[in-house]
């Protein structure tokens, strides 16, 4: 098999792997549609376009430049000449613009070069091309069983397994497998030791640093691809920077007179990575003999990545291992450079025409190989990032005994919450007992008995008795109103005291800790989502509920009777009398103090008796007032303190109402949790189903491309 047939075989297969990813009409003129990225129709035509210039092949020479006339002067003089139009396709265009970095990328490459010695029938030794993929492993050896990139049994000094060429931070490295004869790299006397970077135009030896027989060297090179834009064969306009190096010579003719722009610089940054390219042709435009921008201009192309001089008095010799950068000044005094380098070109198709037509294909396929790698490797990332996400636990299966899990759950959060309600109902009946405690200052009874004892009275009289009537600390009459507004305000304050304890103090953390508890308690499983509204919050108590009602005012008078003195005196006089005088007769009789009758003591007795019975009117009169008043504040104390505790077993039946409406809320809560467990079980169940159909999918997928991979794989090691 000739290489042309080896070409269009490569072409065959790469043809054959993009089939699979497009419909018949995108692979012909009218565009179809696919799932598949839009890049692989133009590089199915590409390739169609490569078998279609191996029909009729020539070799293709670009000229590019910003003088639209010297560009066609230059074209017309190459174009007059029969043997250039014979083996070449003429092109001429301006200076590209510069390619965004995303439109330009590079195809990385090895040139294995030949030995000075062995040459082929036409007397110019072979130069192969291998394509680096990024699919697998890039092992250089000897060994057909381990090595992609395989080299012949004739090179005795390279081992089965040699070196290695690996991807790594976007740079291309390469290390030495422990071979027998070591890996050098850029003529290098010492042996390399792990991984070396490498830049274009780096010479890598296999088994000796100085290229002896046996031994292996490769260039490290890039061909510059537009990924978007697959670059065609037999073009008519080269607009773009992949386009202007499609091609075997590029003539770049620049004007001396100006500093080189951007597009300038673009251009010779990635002709000097383009390892298909034979010659670089720089012509200097000026119609200066010599200037300092001139000059300028001339030190710049001097320190371009070329390894021969720039010299615009005479052609250059190729330099090993890069493109021949050629310069020559089209003026009436160099006519002779330039018939002489067209000849030279003719020359050069005329004894590898062969050769440097399959570069440039071999080159093109290259760059197709690598758009469809970059796509390859793309959908194989993807697939597997999704069979990971498939087989993540947390999203395609139950946690281990789930459901097990879950009944515990559920019986912790329902006893948590049964002994929460059950001790908040115990606290609530302590906290009952203490705002009736008359022993505690704090208490509602001992507030009351404090108000209506600094109550005061007021007495008047009233049809022959005393009316005794309470009055407010404050003068007011209303005693009803005033305590009833104490027991109401105080055990509003209580309610709402204890209402927050429920929901924030008691055990531990209140209504509110124990519902954090059970939601932390009850999500047993990363990927289980409850309810956002599954736990009501605490229903708001109005504390003045029940205590603003009409009830029965305590009757705050009493009555007594009215006592005259003049009653009193007659009630009490006579017998105070004969009693006085008895005494005094007897005292007096037995001492012969007294003497006289009867009637006498009593007349001297009369004033003395009628004084002390005033007073003892007074002072009885005073006591039964003060035991009246007692009576009364005992007798309304006792009243509204009845009303105090009953209006507090009233709130304490409504708070317990309420806890037990929330416990009622939480079991209802919690039969929502058992159904959103069931829910959950079953749609993970589910989910399994799905996913282990869909990875079953996925793996078919996987391993078709798998297969394209080792297609492509063994279509690149043959670039």
């Amino acid at each position: 098999m000739d290489a042309t047939d080896r070409l269009k075989k490569r072409i065959d297969t790469l043809q054959s792997l993009i089939e699979q990813h497009i419909t018949p009409d995108e692979a012909g003129s009218q565009p179809g549609v696919s799932v598949y990225p839009p890049i692989y129709p133009p590089i199915y035509q590409g390739l169609e376009a490569l078998r279609q210039a191996m029909t009729t092949p020539r070799l293709v020479i670009n000229i590019v430049g910003d003088a639209p006339t010297a560009v066609s002067q230059l074209q017309a003089t190459m174009v007059a000449n029969e043997a250039l139009r014979q083996h070449y396709k003429i092109n001429a265009a301006s200076i590209p613009a510069e390619d965004t970095p995303s439109a330009i990328a590079s195809v990385p490459i090895l040139k294995l070069q030949p030995h000075p010695q062995p040459a082929t029938a036409s007397g110019q030794a072979e130069e192969t091309i291998y394509g680096l993929s990024q699919l697998s492993q890039q092992i250089i050896g000897r060994n057909p069983a381990a090595a992609q990139i395989l080299l012949g049994d004739s090179l005795t000094l390279v081992s089965g397994r040699h070196a290695e060429m690996q991807l790594m931070d976007g740079c291309w490295h390469v290390r030495d497998l422990e071979s027998r004869n070591g890996t050098f790299i850029n003529g290098s006397g010492q042996r390399l030791q792990g991984w070396q970077a490498l830049q274009v135009g780096d010479r890598i030896s296999l088994g000796s640093p100085a290229s002896a027989p046996g031994s292996a060297s490769f260039v490290y090179a890039e061909t510059p691809v537009e990924p978007t834009k697959p670059p065609s064969v037999g073009m008519s306009s080269i607009n773009t920077l992949a386009a202007t190096l499609n091609c075997n010579v590029l003539c770049i003719i620049l004007d001396l007179e100006k500093p080189p722009t951007a597009a300038v610089q673009a251009l010779f940054k990635q002709s000097g990575k383009a390892g298909h390219i034979t010659e670089i042709v720089v012509v200097g435009d000026s119609s200066a003999t010599s200037s300092s921008q001139a000059d300028s201009t001339i030190n710049w192309l001097q320190q371009q990545t070329f390894s021969v001089p720039v010299n615009y008095k005479q052609i250059l010799k190729p330099a090993p291992s890069s493109p021949v950068v050629t310069a020559i000044q089209p003026s009436p005094g160099e006519s002779t450079a330039l018939e002489a380098f067209i000849e030279s070109l003719s020359k050069l198709a005329k004894r590898r025409f062969d050769k440097l037509f399959a570069d440039r294909i071999k080159a093109q396929i290259a760059t197709l190989a690598a758009i469809v790698e970059q796509q390859i490797v793309s959908q194989k990332l993807s697939l597997q990032e999704a069979i990971a996400q498939l087989n993540n636990p947390s999203t395609t299966s139950l946690p281990p005994d789930f459901k097990e899990t879950a009944r515990e759950a559920q019986r912790k959060v329902s006893s948590d919450k049964d002994w929460f309600f059950r001790q908040v109902k115990n606290e609530l009946m302590q906290a009952k007992a203490d705002i009736l405690n008359d022993f505690k200052n704090s208490s509602i009874t001992n507030k009351l008995s404090q108000f209506i004892g600094s109550m005061s009275t007021q007495t008047s009289k009233q049809k022959g008795a005393y009316c005794m009537r309470l009055h407010a600390p404050d003068g007011n009459a209303n005693v009803h109103e005033q305590t009833m507004a104490l027991i109401s305000s105080e055990l509003a304050s209580w309610v709402q005291h204890e209402w927050e304890k429920v929901a924030i103090t008691h055990v531990s953390r209140g209504f509110q800790g124990l519902v954090e508890q059970s939601r932390e308690t009850l999500k047993i499983a990363p990927a289980l989502t409850l309810p956002p509204t599954l736990f009501a919050p605490l229903q708001t108590i109005d504390p003045y509920q029940d205590l603003q009602g009409s009830l029965v005012a305590h009757e705050t008078e009493s009555r007594y009777p009215k006592q005259n003195i003049l009653s009193y005196l007659l009630k009490n006089l006579r017998g105070q009398l004969f009693g006085i005088v008895g005494l005094l007769s007897i005292v007096g009789g037995g001492f012969g103090i007294i003497s006289g009758g009867r009637n006498t003591l009593m007349l001297i007795a009369a004033p003395v008796v009628i004084i002390f019975l005033c007073f003892a009117f007074l002072k009885e009169r005073k006591a039964n007032q003060a035991q009246a008043e007692e009576k009364l504040k005992k007798e309304t104390l006792t009243y509204y303190q009845s009303i105090a505790k009953d209006m507090a077993d009233r709130q304490v039946r409504r708070l317990t109402a309420a806890l037990e409406l929330e416990d009622r809320k939480f079991k209802e809560a919690l039969e929502q949790v058992a159904k959103v467990y069931v829910g959950f079980v079953s749609k993970a169940e589910q989910s399994k189903k799905e996913n282990n159909a869909q990875l079953k999918d996925y793996d078919a997928q996987l391993n078709a491309i798998e297969k394209d991979c080792s297609m492509l794989q063994r279509l690149q090691t043959g670039i």
